[in-house]
């Protein structure tokens, strides 16, 4: 826990967690355990972070199809379309199959309220394999089960983060055992960034201030606490000033910029909270904790390994190298590397290159209405961190097209470690 200034308080500890949410992270600690050796989870727990049954979209779907028939009104016409997509859901619960099964059964969502629950739970398992569509929707699927009072607020606090984290973490079309898990440690790392702002503005509006107060800077020697610490802690969020933060390292990725015109504004005022700010740098932990776990799933890739996590030897900070992965389709070049990224905690996004037939993927020109960041910046602001991993698949795939710019020449200066460094994004022209 930080305080509004930006430092760790003395409150950070286990014993400050009251009696009833510690027996509450007890039960649910109990829950996944069961789910784990095969029970069926509820929707809503999957909406909180629980993983599917026996750790698996196949499992779970299997049994929840079997489930959502039971309890189907033998009145209501079970269309030939819902029925032939649960069937080939049961049988292979990739992304395609999902999706077909969820937009089948909303044809019969406005009369049947199984059908409904049938498309909410294929939302939450489609999410949890990267859809990225589908995250938003969890998360309003969320804030509508604490609205209806079907939900703590430690579930809709789970179901925040859940839904943070798989929006954030990188996605292949897969599910692997402990995804769930580490979608949760992304999006809690996520809120935990942005911890001492809601407490400021909770206390802006929950204490009657307002906004208003803070066009009336408090002068150094105002003897109102609160009235000092926020707007510290505020000017830090908005660029005015750096906050001090003397536990992590961190860097300042973008700066703070004026409000910019035509399409280059909105893009600007995205980074409204972020630019100016230093943004937490992923420590690299126990390198030879992380090859054991990686060898382990990835026996046949542990000199691959080897050399990547090589990089992590010389520094404190995860630093890896552009790295290229050659081998045969189906190998697990993709799943290696979204594994590598996940050991070491780093945010990380899948971009294929497949047909692109232009530069788009590292920005778009600030003179455009369309304007937008590049890739790594894009996955720099929706995770808060400075430290991040982009995995560029199937660059062989690329068009050879230079109509518009090439991917992969625009790709080039993110090979050499000084042109990155100083790289200009196109669309904020910082």
């Amino acid at each position: 826990m930080t305080s509004s200034t930006g430092r760790r308080s003395d409150s950070a500890s286990p014993n400050s967690i009251d009696d009833v949410k510690l027996d509450a992270l007890k039960m649910r600690e109990r829950r996944i355990a069961e789910i784990l050796d095969g029970a069926l989870p509820t929707t809503d727990e999957l909406l909180c972070g629980y993983p599917p049954r026996n750790d698996s979209v196949q499992s779970d779907m299997m049994a929840y199809v079997d489930y959502w028939r039971q309890r189907r009104p033998e009145n209501v016409l079970l269309a030939d379309e819902l029925f032939i997509a649960s069937e080939t859901a049961k049988v292979t619960a990739d992304v395609e199959n999902l999706v077909n099964l969820r937009a089948a059964a909303l044809q019969s969502a406005d009369y049947c309220y199984h059908d409904l629950q049938l498309a909410e739970r294929v939302d939450v398992l489609v999410a949890l394999m990267g859809e990225g569509e589908a995250s938003g929707r969890v998360l309003l699927q969320a804030i509508k089960r604490r609205a209806r009072g079907r939900a703590s607020d430690l579930d809709v606090i789970y179901a925040v983060a859940f839904a943070i984290g798989v929006s954030t973490t990188s996605g292949d079309g897969h599910y692997e055992a402990g995804d769930a898990a580490k979608n949760l440690k992304f999006g809690f790392r996520i809120l935990g960034n942005f911890a001492s702002v809601l407490g400021d503005l909770a206390s802006l509006h929950n204490e009657g201030k307002g906004l208003a107060s803070l066009g009336r800077r408090p002068s150094s020697t105002s003897d109102d606490e609160w009235e000092l610490e926020t707007a510290a802690s505020l000017d830090a969020i908005f660029g005015d000033i750096k906050e001090d933060d003397d536990d992590a390292p961190g860097l300042i990725v973008v700066p703070v910029m004026p409000a910019g015109v035509g399409g280059q504004k909105e893009a600007r005022k995205s980074w409204q909270g972020l630019a100016g700010r230093s943004l937490p740098v992923a420590g690299r932990g126990d390198v030879a904790g992380h090859r054991s776990a990686l060898v382990a799933r990835y026996p046949h890739a542990a000199d691959v390994i080897d050399t990547i996590l090589g990089d992590l030897a010389p520094r404190n900070e995860v630093w890896f190298r552009p790295t290229l992965i050659v081998g045969s389709p189906g190998s697990g070049k993709t799943s290696l590397m979204r594994s590598i990224a996940d050991q070491v905690e780093l945010p990380c996004e899948l971009n294929s290159l497949a047909g692109a037939t232009d530069s788009s993927a590292m920005g778009t020109s600030a003179q455009w209405s369309t304007v937008r960041e590049s890739v790594p910046l894009q996955l720099i602001k929706r995770s808060g961190m400075a430290s991040v991993a982009v995995i560029w698949d199937e660059i062989e795939k690329a068009s050879e097209s230079r109509n518009n710019g090439s991917v992969l020449d625009a790709l080039l200066p993110m090979l050499d470690v000084d042109q990155a460094r100083r790289y200009r994004d196109l669309a904020l022209e910082v």
